[in-house]
């Protein structure tokens, strides 16, 4: 949210189990209602600062089935507020030092700027120009790179990585909307 306080962060119930050779990882996030203003939220000690983490419910479900092979697969769902979503990522180690890697999922929600803007903020023009009043769709995300461990000829003792990763987001701005939010 624009001009508010960042997330505290997720208190979730999980568990994990294998069916055979299979990983299964699975929990629950519920909604926390508390008020900014309570003993339960209000006061750092004690309230933790609740009223900055999980404003909604959700459910997921994580499965890495075993393929076989150095191309591990995992399949994500998620379903926070009754919107589902489905995911994968695939990751491949190439040599000694070279991970690749490619995610993805797909999930009906707003775009990213109605989800900003949803306490009404921004004049109309603003909030038509960047789509801020938008309905649920289908959102794709995605993101592909790869991870290079450089060898220790040329860093000694040193821990250092290369790190390449191109992300898309659907529901982020396009060109027009990025153009009206430049020109507000």
């Amino acid at each position: 949210m624009i001009g508010g306080r960042e997330r505290l962060g997720v208190f979730a119930l999980t568990g994990a189990t294998t069916f055979g050779s299979t990983p299964v990882q699975a929990g629950i996030r519920p909604r926390i209602k508390a008020s900014a203003r309570s003993i339960r939220a209000g006061a750092d000690n004690l309230g933790l600062q609740r009223d900055r983490s999980n404003a909604s419910d959700a459910a997921d479900i994580k499965v890495t089935p075993n393929v076989g092979g150095k191309l591990p697969l995992t399949a994500n769902a998620l379903v926070p507020d009754g919107d589902p979503g489905l995911g994968f990522d695939l990751s491949e180690t190439v040599g000694d030092s070279l991970v690749r890697h490619f995610e993805a999922m797909a999930q009906r929600r707003r775009p990213l700027a109605a989800e900003a803007l949803e306490d009404g903020g921004g004049s109309a023009a603003l909030r038509r120009g960047i789509g801020a009043d938008q309905g649920r769709k289908t959102q794709v995300q995605s993101a592909f790179g790869a991870n290079w461990a450089l060898p220790g000829a040329l860093v000694g003792n040193e821990r250092m990585s290369l790190v390449f990763e191109d992300h898309c987001n659907t529901g982020g701005l396009s060109g027009d909307e990025i153009d009206a939010l430049a020109a507000a």
